[in-house]
């Protein structure tokens, strides 16, 4: 169920979250995007729920909802900022979690990355910095508001 969910529910909304976000006076709501996104992940997780054999909670609630609260903040940030990116901008920094993995790695679990990890986390930083640039110059839009989100 959600193997199906996430291929017939999350595909075909990224060409019309993109296509939301191009209406005019719908920049500002973000936020309730995001409610009626997390709505439904909620209606979906509980008719998996329904049908799962294994019913009992391996997990506290406290977890729950510390991971629930983060989901919902993530994606809320995520669609704030295309009221000041173009799509593709905020999906290349959507798909970059690798840089700020390593660096919790590092300072939280006390980690310690080989050489090809850490020229790889480079690069990459070095092809975000690329992109942002030529986008500002390219994109008569484009506001560096947005990645702060």
């Amino acid at each position: 169920c959600t193997a199906y969910c996430c291929i017939d529910i999350n595909i075909p909304s990224l060409g019309s979250q993109e296509l939301i976000f191009s209406l005019e006076g719908f920049k500002p709501f973000g936020w309730y995007l995001t409610l009626v996104q997390f709505a439904f992940y909620s209606t979906f997780g509980l008719i998996e729920l329904q049908f799962a054999q294994d019913k009992r909670k391996r997990i506290p609630w406290k977890t729950y909802m510390l991971i629930a609260f983060l989901t919902v903040g993530t994606m809320g940030l995520s669609n704030t900022s295309l009221g000041y990116l173009n799509y593709p901008t905020q999906i290349i920094f959507k798909c970059c979690k690798l840089i700020p993995v390593m660096i919790g790695g590092v300072f939280i679990q006390g980690k310690r990355y080989n050489f090809t990890d850490v020229s790889a986390a480079l690069c990459m930083s070095f092809g975000l910095i690329w992109f942002t640039l030529a986008d500002s110059k390219v994109t008569p839009n484009f506001n560096f508001t947005g990645k702060a989100y």
